[in-house]
């Protein structure tokens, strides 16, 4: 009698493995399926890189209007000046 209960757990046990393979493998296979799985995932190196790169094209972009400025202003003095010159 001991042995036949032993063959009973066991074939108990063998289909609870079996059982928890199949939930494993149904939600492997619903997370391989779902929706989200196009996107990448950014890493914090991504977005500090990313972040310092904005920081950057910001910088130059403020570098480059303030060498506008400066040009308009030239243009500026040299035409009152020229007025100037002009009028006397």
């Amino acid at each position: 009698m001991v042995k036949g209960s032993m063959e009973n757990k066991d074939e108990a046990l063998e289909s609870l493995t079996y059982i928890r393979c199949a939930k494993a493998a149904w939600i492997l296979y619903s997370l391989k399926s779902s929706p989200n799985r196009h996107f990448t995932t950014r890493t914090d190196d991504q977005d500090e890189e990313k972040d310092l790169m904005m920081l950057k094209q910001i910088e130059d972009l403020k570098i480059k209007l303030a060498k506008e400025r400066i040009k308009n202003k030239r243009i500026k003095l040299c035409s009152i000046s020229e007025g100037y010159k002009r009028g006397k």
